[in-house]
């Protein structure tokens, strides 16, 4: 009698040596079981593996499929959420609300949307508009005018500004750090005279004909971009500068290329020699009257930029460092009543609550990543006030009613409730710190966080700090101390008392590792201490 012993692969002894292979996916597995199948000579011992694969692997490769469509759908209702949230957000703008205004090969000129498209929050700073340039190296840009003033701050390369006036040039070298006031109507042109570097300057505008909106005006260009001298009649032209219209027109008409061209570097060279006064000279936030200064027409007093990050910090410390030129110390910025500052915050820190008594601050995030928290009574009142009108609107009260109804409110209303605005940032986002509201920036990137800020109505503005070793409770009497807590004034004094840093302290995360750091490192003392007297005891010590 012969006994005929067939083998069949066995599926759970398969399924326990997949631990050996944690990697392979269930398509994998399944596919090396049925291969495994196919070694089987007899046909229905091959369809009852084959069925065995299939309900094995198949159900962990549905649930495998479930568990990554649930991840990921559950990843795109964060983003989704996230995105709702920036966009409820009236004071953060993503990188992309800046509007393209020009662009070539070369280069690239967009300006944020405007802030009262954001939110009506925002109207205070409507008429101010924020614009950014990037230009590839050895570029050129053609001259032009606007109908507007502003103020230029150089955040990474180096160029060439050039102001053409009625009976001479001014030339000006400009470097990473670099601001200048640009004149309303000033015809300006600029190079990047850098070989590798992109040149880029943000600008912060001040409209003078239309409130909110500013035009370029370009004598320069052909066709792209037009230049006004083509709107003129030929007649008029032909007066005016005495030539045939054929060659005005063949000049007029021939650039195509746009507003940021290619120059080659012989071009850059002999406009970089133009420059009459370095980077960083001229008159300073702090520099003495008189020093520095060159004239130019009659009564006008130096236009030369001067360089914020070469200035003394205002505060500094291992965590960070702030630098501010402001209008209380430089009159350039005292006439555009702005104020021109870069934060820089190192890895893991952060910036202590704090506030600013008059001026608005337009925020670029130049380096680095992070996110702000601050503090808002707008938000919650706009809420209520959006639902109390849905309300009135159902029941179409009269005019005097509503009058009286909100009077009664305002009676009513003893407190004021405060929404905490905040939102993550990286290169290329901005936010808005309005006057008066708290604030606390955290760098929680790998690098180093770099914020360059322009203030409106700067003008005898101060930071009044919230936290830390100066912060302004230290200034209030204990009487008032105790009053405005309900509690003691040492009771008090302790928590205002405790940080022993001034401005810049260890963020969230990094507190947290020094605390685990510090936690360690008293266990293995303590270990230290047992085990000397354990060996005290043995009579080793």
């Amino acid at each position: 009698m012969f006994i005929i012993i067939i083998s069949m692969p066995n599926v759970h002894t398969k399924q326990k040596n997949h631990h050996r292979h944690p990697h392979e996916s269930p398509e994998q597995k399944f596919r090396q079981c049925q291969e495994k199948c196919q070694s089987t000579k007899e046909v229905e011992q091959r369809k009852t593996c084959q069925q065995q694969c299939k309900q094995e692997y198949g159900k962990e490769s549905e649930q495998e499929g479930k568990g990554a469509e649930n991840l990921l759908g559950k990843k795109k209702e964060e983003e989704e959420k996230k995105k709702k949230q920036r966009e409820k957000n009236p004071y953060f703008f993503e990188e992309q609300r800046f509007e393209s205004r020009f662009r070539t090969e070369e280069g690239h000129f967009r300006v944020l949307q405007r802030f009262s498209d954001k939110s009506e929050l925002l109207e205070g700073i409507d008429n101010y508009r924020l614009a950014k340039l990037e230009a590839n190296p050895n570029t050129f840009m053609i001259p032009h005018h606007c109908d507007s003033e502003a103020v230029f701050v150089v955040t990474n390369g180096q160029g060439t500004i050039t102001f053409v006036h009625q009976q001479h040039t001014e030339s000006f070298n400009l470097q990473k750090g670099d601001a200048i006031k640009v004149p309303t109507g000033s015809t300006v042109y600029l190079i990047n005279r850098d070989n590798n570097e992109k040149l880029r300057i943000f600008m912060l505008v001040h409209p003078i004909n239309t409130p909110g909106h500013f035009e370029e005006f370009f004598s320069a260009g052909g066709r792209e971009p037009q230049s006004f001298y083509n709107v003129f009649s030929n007649e008029l032209l032909e007066a005016a500068l005495n030539t045939p219209q054929e060659r005005f027109k063949r000049v007029f008409g021939k650039l195509r290329k746009g507003f940021i061209i290619k120059a080659s570097q012989e071009q850059i060279r002999a406009l970089s020699q133009e420059q009459q006064q370095e980077a960083g000279s001229g008159e300073g936030p702090y520099s003495q009257p008189g020093q520095g200064q060159e004239q130019g027409r009659e009564g006008e007093s130096n236009r030369g930029p001067f360089n914020v990050l070469q200035q003394q910090p205002l505060f500094s410390n291992e965590y960070g460092q702030f630098f501010e030129a402001t209008p209380d110390t430089n009159e350039q910025l005292k006439h555009l009543d702005f104020s021109v500052a870069f934060m820089n915050i190192h890895k893991g820190s952060m910036i202590v609550p704090y506030y600013n008594t008059r001026s608005t601050k337009l925020v670029v995030v130049v380096g680095g990543d992070g996110h702000f928290e601050m503090a808002c009574p707008h938000i919650a009142s706009q809420g209520q006030e959006s639902e109390d009108k849905k309300e009135k609107e159902k029941k179409h009260e009269s005019k005097e009613k509503k009058e009286k109804e909100s009077k009664e409110k305002e009676r009513e209303s003893t407190s004021v409730e405060y929404q905490r605005i905040s939102a993550r940032f990286s290169v290329g986002d901005v936010f808005i710190i309005p006057a008066g509201h708290p604030i606390s920036i955290v760098s929680s990137g790998n690098d180093d966080l770099q914020l360059l800020g322009i203030g409106v109505n700067a003008l005898h503005n101060h930071k009044n700090f919230l936290a830390g070793k100066d912060n302004i409770w230290k200034q209030v009497k204990q009487e008032a101390k105790g009053l405005s807590f309900e509690s003691e004034a040492t009771e008090v004094d302790q928590i205002f008392g405790s940080q022993g840093n001034a401005y810049f302290v260890p963020g969230p995360n990094k507190k947290q590792s020094q605390r685990k750091g510090e936690e360690e490192e008293e266990q293995e003392q303590e270990k230290g201490h047992s085990l000397a007297s354990i060996l005290d005891s043995l009579g080793f010590i």
